[in-house]
């Protein structure tokens, strides 16, 4: 887990809003729901790490001077990924990778598959404490 010094926060799109709430209520963290662009944004830019999967709030996060931390699969991390130098990519690094373009209709799902919550943790972890 994350150090208790951390505020963690966390954007919910409305078609995760019960797998939000869900996290929110097992691990205790603040959740944002319903924001427009320019208050999510304002929030993002308080911060001084952002995790996020490959999404459009990595890009908003990369306008500020905060730690980026992207989990990628099964889309490709170079063509993706945040031009931050503050931006960590975390991803499984399989064979089959990036398998979104060999085969868009049905790809290979091993990476989603395989990943695990320590596989972040550890990497998180390895940045913040070196600071």
């Amino acid at each position: 887990m994350f150090s208790p010094f951390l505020e963690i926060i966390m954007f919910i799109r409305p078609d995760k809003e019960e797998v939000g709430l869900f996290i929110k209520k097992k691990i205790g963290i603040i959740t944002i729901r319903k924001t427009s662009f320019s208050q999510t944004a304002s929030l993002i830019s308080r911060g001084a790490y952002f995790l996020n999967t490959d999404s459009g709030l990595g890009y908003i996060a990369s306008c500020f001077d905060c730690q980026i931390f992207t989990i990628f699969d099964p889309t490709d991390s170079r063509l993706t990924k945040s031009l931050s130098k503050h931006s960590i990519i975390i991803k499984t690094n399989l064979e089959c990778q990036p398998c979104e373009k060999q085969n868009p209709s049905n790809f290979n799902k091993q990476c989603l598959n395989t990943f695990t919550t320590n596989s972040s943790n550890n990497v998180i972890n390895q940045v913040i404490n070196n600071k």
